[in-house]
């Protein structure tokens, strides 16, 4: 009778495993289409992409397109595609992509491009093909794999951290309301500009050292001038940038949102700058107000200010390292507590998996307290509630499926 039983239960999930794999490559396939074949805006000039390598290519970049057809690269091999044929096909369609992309607006094609998104179509139907052997690790392999989770999560700090360079990197220069580039013009002026009550003068800074330690720690950047209308896109009050023309700080309006964005330690590496939005902070500044805008970071947050109205706690925290590959764009922006939420589940749900299968209750709640305490490295605000409840859920689903597939027999 138990045999028959689990004969009727594999017998359905084989039935629904097609049907599902199918619906899932559907889906993948639908968001490589809008990702890759969308009209974009192009770069802006006031805050660089993402240090290169020699060849030009930034990390952030790579990495995204490596990640947009794992899914449907797991997918096909779940309908019985050979992981061969997956990556070949994946190489016809970024090839495919990056030729139509010739004639889409904003869109830059690269044979990198072309590579990053067949090694993650190759890479997903490898996952699919012997998902049996990292879902059930050899124990030194699930050390390994909890390490990097541990990690990724315990860098977002250091990577999200300001990083201005050094005193030998050169001179800098203050831009008041510049027009650079793909940066949105503003028909604004600017009277005044301050760092930690130093002047910014627009042109060659005096100082650039004391510059650049204000910007390493906590500081306070103060401009002072006339609204214009609102910006069709991002544009700048204030604009401080190396010798190479490499934004070390931005701080202007995107429509009638306030954004500030500085040069992070992850930025330096080829990944994304750090910014945070104050939305609708300029909308009932009418064109010729007078205007009093103001940055202020301290250790754990950061403050945005309109002619005194201040909202606080918009620093970074453990859950916003998807800043660091999703490129700059004010949806992302203001998608910003889910993705966060996402951000923590993601890593945190093989920290479930691959823990150990003794001790559950406790592996799970030193995950959480590691996911509270993160911000006490520095740089982080704390952990919002709801980020925790996303990494507890992710930890518990982690948790159940390690125990179904049987990894507590091992």
């Amino acid at each position: 009778m138990g045999k028959a039983e689990g004969s009727t239960h594999a017998s359905g999930a084989s039935h629904w495993r097609r049907p599902t794999a199918a619906l899932a490559l559907a889906c993948a396939l639908a968001a490589f289409a809008f990702a890759t074949l969308w009209p974009a805006p192009g770069p802006s000039a006031g805050v660089p992409p993402p240090d290169a390598a020699p060849g030009g290519i930034a990390l952030s970049d790579v990495l995204r397109n490596l990640a947009l057809l794992l899914p449907a690269g797991a997918a096909a091999v779940l309908l019985g595609v050979r992981p061969g044929l997956v990556a070949a096909a994946g190489l016809a369609l970024g090839l495919a992509v990056e030729a139509a992309q010739l004639a889409i607006p904003g869109r830059d094609p690269s044979l990198v491009d072309v590579i990053a998104n067949a090694s993650g179509a190759g890479l997903g139907a490898l996952a699919a093909a012997h998902a049996d052997a990292w879902l059930r690790p050899r124990p030194l392999a699930a050390a390994l794999a909890l390490a990097v989770c541990l990690a990724a999560l315990a860098g977002t700090g250091l990577l999200l951290a300001a990083a201005p360079g050094r005193a030998a990197d050169g001179p800098l220069s203050g831009h008041w309301t510049p027009d650079l580039g793909h940066l949105a013009p503003y028909a604004g002026s600017l009277d005044a500009a301050r760092l930690d009550g130093a002047p910014v003068p627009h042109g060659r800074l005096p100082d650039a050292e004391a510059v650049r330690a204000s910007l390493t720690g906590p500081f306070r950047v103060e401009v002072e001038g006339r609204a214009g209308p609102a910006p069709s896109g991002q544009a700048a009050l204030l604009l401080i940038t190396d010798v190479e023309g490499h934004g070390l700080l931005l701080l202007g309006p995107e429509g009638p949102d306030l954004v500030l964005r500085y040069r992070s330690r992850g930025q330096a590496l080829g990944l994304e700058s750090t910014r945070v939005r104050s939305p609708g902070a300029l909308a009932a500044a009418a064109p010729g107000d007078a205007i009093r805008v103001q940055a202020r970071r301290s250790e754990a947050d950061l403050c945005l200010a309109v002619n005194g109205l201040e909202r606080c706690g918009l620093g970074p925290t453990v859950g916003d390292g998807w800043m660091l590959l999703l490129p700059e764009r004010s949806a992302f922006d203001r998608l910003r507590p889910a993705l966060a939420m996402a951000w923590l589940a993601l890593w945190a749900f093989p920290v479930g998996l691959f823990a150990p299968s003794r001790g559950g209750a406790a592996w799970l709640a030193a995950g959480l307290a590691g996911a509270a305490a993160l911000p006490l490295l520095g740089g982080l605000r704390p952990t919002p509630l709801a980020q925790l409840g996303a990494a507890a859920a992710a930890l518990w689903g982690g948790r159940r499926l390690g125990l179904r597939l049987g990894r507590g027999a091992r």
